[in-house]
């Protein structure tokens, strides 16, 4: 068993005592919430009084990973710390997590698409997992632009099968929270049970709005319903994950209809 086993195992014992170790598994198993916001904009601002705290939350600095440290009831109206501090039991891997990859490009002109990060966080938006990850052919177009991925990086990266074995163990059991998941499981070559996943990118309230409509990008969701600024040059894949737990938590109800209030556990 590598450093990385050893290390991830410890994590999940320690962090999480209700859930079982769990072990690599076989390569076979590898294989609107309030109320509709008919108008978000892309400006820094956006008032919708159905939407308690918002207007003040958006009119005082803030951090993504400060917000997600805050609970439920009171998700936006707490001021952000200049620095985020991670309690015990705010560490604890829980039930929902979010994922999120970084790619870069192989093969002709880097068309193809490789996994070279992973990041899983929980739902207070604390890194259960981050890994840089080896690609699996060599890499013609490392999109450092849009990945923040460069070469030296891949000093730390581990083995693509390593990477997929541990994200596979994190995520059992688990509901995966992702936006557009379809691109990172695919590229991950992973599948995750479809009532225990949800993609943040899929939402009525989405396809109601005559600005967004559709699929919206992350980037401007964050933007449009929480006034934060994401992706700003390089992308982070945590916190990309991070920032799609947070759409989650705001809009929760909606995303999960049928679930009772009191049966959803962080």
């Amino acid at each position: 068993m590598s450093a990385n086993w050893k290390a991830l195992q410890k994590r999940l014992n320690i962090l999480d005592k209700k859930s079982p170790t769990m072990k690599p598994p076989s390569k076979s198993k590898l294989k609107e919430a309030i109320s509709k916001v008919n108008n978000p904009i892309d400006s820094d601002l956006i008032d919708d009084p159905s939407i308690p705290g918002l207007s003040e939350f958006q009119r005082r600095p803030k951090r993504l990973d400060a917000v997600l440290l805050n609970e439920d009831e009171n998700l936006l109206g707490i001021s952000s710390p200049d620095t985020v501090v991670y309690s015990k039991s705010k560490q604890k891997i829980g039930t929902f997590l979010a994922l999120d990859c970084e790619f870069v490009g192989t093969g002709f002109k880097g068309k193809n698409s490789e996994l070279a990060r992973v990041s899983i966080v929980n739902y207070y938006g604390y890194p259960v997992l981050d890994l840089y990850v080896k690609p699996l052919n060599f890499v013609t177009d490392w999109r450092t632009k849009w990945s923040g991925i460069t070469p030296d990086m891949m000093k730390e990266a581990v083995a693509f099968s390593e990477a997929q074995s541990m994200v596979a163990a994190v995520l059992k059991g688990k509901v995966l929270i992702g936006h557009g998941l379809r691109n990172d499981t695919k590229v991950m070559m992973i599948s995750h049970p479809r009532h225990s996943t949800i993609d943040t990118q899929v939402l009525q309230r989405y396809r109601d709005c005559p600005v967004i409509k559709g699929r919206p990008g992350l980037k401007r969701l964050v933007k449009s319903y929480l006034g934060l600024d994401i992706q700003i040059g390089s992308h982070s894949s945590v916190q990309d994950a991070q920032a799609s737990m947070l759409l989650f938590r705001l809009f929760k109800d909606e995303y999960m209809p049928n679930k009772p209030k009191s049966r959803i556990r962080q």
